[in-house]
């Protein structure tokens, strides 16, 4: 076991209540658990301003969810020869504030998770992403896939096998077409449950996918004892690729190693450049995803930029 502590001192020249104090000692202990855990802070002023930032925007947010304002935008993942066919999409949670205008998902989905709003906010992508879906493969006539992902929140929170379920009974989405997307992380924190809801996801039929792959605690057994289809080559490797042989290699040892096993393929993340997606596709990486080809795009956006579809058709309206 470990101990994140958080400190505040009462020095005679500030004569501080003992109820500053406390909740001083407060902020400082959340400041050490957001810092990596495991360590002590001392409090000082700059705190309270970061902790009251903190909780006025997870006011926000709550506000936010409730009035309609988190929305997906989808990003494409392409694959075919010379990555030139839109695959699929990743559906990404996106805020944009009345007065501030678009917040940063760095800042808002760690506040998501610390106050359970990630719960509310990953049934809205999944419900949504499943109906957006069956809009554009039917304006379109091709089998596209949707990925979700999938906090440890969520796994410990709720029935996520029932909601998928609901979810793509309403929606009418195959449900090989919805694809998954879980992290290390999340299979280290509770393997027994993430087991169990793995399990009873795979028998639904949606495709199971690592997240990330490689910047955690990358283990052979994830691929062995869980029922992953996909694994996703994290974008610091593919940043590298080109310029670091160390990087390279481990890119090359995750795509033979998924290969090897018969798994479905490997999607490289964060590919910006031509010569890494020439590299990614010789080393047999079967998808694409990044600014090379497109990025986090609004439904209507998508629909006309990367599907080619009319401006009023293949997308949902905003409250659907």
């Amino acid at each position: 076991m470990t101990a994140s502590i958080g400190i505040a001192q009462s020095r005679p020249d500030l004569r501080a209540d003992p109820d500053d104090l406390i909740r001083d000692a407060d902020i400082a202990l959340y400041t050490a658990k957001d810092t990596g855990r495991a360590t002590w802070v001392p409090f000082d002023q700059s705190l309270r301003s970061t902790i009251e930032h903190r909780v006025q925007l997870a006011d926000e947010l709550r506000a936010a969810v409730a009035a309609g304002e988190v929305l997906p935008h989808y990003q494409a993942v392409v694959g075919g020869p010379g990555y030139g066919e839109v695959a699929g999409f990743e559906a990404l949670a996106r805020w944009t504030h009345p007065e501030r205008g678009p917040v940063s998902p760095a800042e808002f989905i760690p506040i998501a998770e610390d106050t359970g709003l990630v719960v509310e906010i990953g049934e809205l992508m999944l419900r949504r992403a499943c109906h957006q879906l069956v809009a554009w493969r039917r304006a379109t006539g091709r089998d596209l896939h949707v990925s979700v992902n999938l906090s440890a929140v969520q796994i410990t929170r709720c029935d996520v096998p029932a909601l998928v379920r609901e979810a793509l009974d309403e929606s009418g989405l195959p449900a090989s077409a919805l694809w998954l997307e879980i992290t290390e992380s999340l299979l280290m924190s509770d393997r027994t449950t993430a087991s169990a809801t793995l399990e009873k996801l795979a028998a639904l039929g949606v495709v199971l996918c690592i997240d990330d792959f490689g910047t955690g605690y990358s283990s052979l057994s994830y691929l062995k004892d869980f029922p992953v289809q996909v694994v996703k080559v994290d974008r610091s490797f593919v940043r590298q690729l080109t310029t670091d042989g160390k990087s390279r290699g481990v890119t090359r040892a995750i795509i033979e190693m998924v290969n090897a096993l018969e798994l479905r393929g490997v999607v490289a993340e964060g590919v910006e450049l031509p010569e890494q997606a020439a590299l990614l596709e010789s080393l047999g990486c079967r998808w694409g995803q990044g600014f090379l080809w497109a990025r986090p795009l609004p439904p209507e956006a998508v629909a006309t930029e990367v599907l080619g579809l009319p401006a009023a058709d293949g997308h949902l309206p905003a409250r659907t």
